[in-house]
């Protein structure tokens, strides 16, 4: 399984390739000092790692383009805000961003946050390009707003058909993390696996930091689940923490797609997460 990691830095380019564009468009009708490139993720929080790999690509990209002349030989820059993965403080930055002057905003990873935060850039008249994978997002007829990964439809029919189809699974469990992203991507499962005519057996919440999963592991148990579906289990500790519990309930052959990360490496002067981190898909 190819980790979130790597495909956060890759998505990042593609995501400064459209940004690019747009300057330079902007450019070309505005000229100016210097082009101001917004960048708004959860920097803090859970989400941290995934915002950090972005930030990471966008940066060292940026350092490539103006090194080689910039945008029309204008520098470009990047404006940095943390929108905490929160719909309220998706909107703070937003407005921050605006003020400052951005053309062009990258970011905005959750769902929950990008949903929002898309109408007030869409009154801006300032293109958001976004990694958020909720169908909601870019169905609503907006003219600023833009993805660089398939929506979740597309991610859950996919999903649904290898379960049933590659993995000959009948007793399905989906798990999912009660946020925007999570829940969203679980129905559409949960719709797609009903179409196949294989309705998963469990559909179970859990909570934003939860690390205690001792009733779901027995719930698993007792449903002789063949395959768990995890939409958004992207944390370490809860990885580790739903792989050793099913180990220890006995089901060992189960596919339970999360990735956790080994042994993160920090630079020890700013003390943030180094490139490229490898993530490692469990074993079982």
């Amino acid at each position: 399984m190819v980790g979130r990691t790597s495909l956060a830095n890759t998505a990042s380019c593609l995501l400064l390739a459209g940004s690019v564009a747009i300057a330079t468009l902007a450019v070309a009708h505005h000229p100016a000092a210097e082009v101001l490139i917004g960048f708004a993720n959860p920097l803090t929080g859970e989400m941290e790692l995934a915002a950090e790999q972005m930030q990471n690509g966008v940066e060292l990209a940026v350092a490539e383009l103006n090194a080689s002349g910039g945008v029309l030989g204008q520098k470009v820059v990047v404006d940095l805000a943390d929108d905490y993965c929160d719909a309220e403080q998706g909107l703070a930055a937003a407005r921050k961003l605006v003020a400052d002057g951005v053309v062009v905003v990258i970011g905005h990873l959750c769902s929950g946050t990008a949903i929002p935060v898309s109408l007030f850039y869409e009154e801006a008249g300032i293109p958001l390009i976004t990694l958020a994978a909720n169908p909601l997002l870019t169905d609503r007829g907006l003219r600023f707003t833009f993805r660089s990964s398939p929506p979740d439809d597309a991610n859950a029919k996919f999903t649904a058909q290898h379960m049933v189809r590659q993995l000959a699974a009948k007793r399905i469990a989906i798990v999912h993390d009660s946020r925007v992203y999570g829940k969203g991507l679980g129905d559409l499962t949960r719709r797609n696996l009903e179409e196949l005519g294989t309705p998963p057996v469990l559909f179970e919440a859990m909570q934003p930091g939860q690390l205690v999963f001792a009733d779901l592991i027995q719930q698993l148990r007792g449903a002789e689940i063949d395959v768990v579906a995890d939409p958004a289990v992207d944390c370490e500790a809860v990885a580790v923490h739903i792989r050793d519990g099913l180990l220890e309930a006995g089901l060992r052959e189960p596919v339970v797609h999360v990735s956790r990360v080994d042994a993160l490496a920090r630079n020890p002067v700013t003390g943030k997460l180094k490139r490229f981190v490898p993530l490692a898909p469990d074993a079982t």
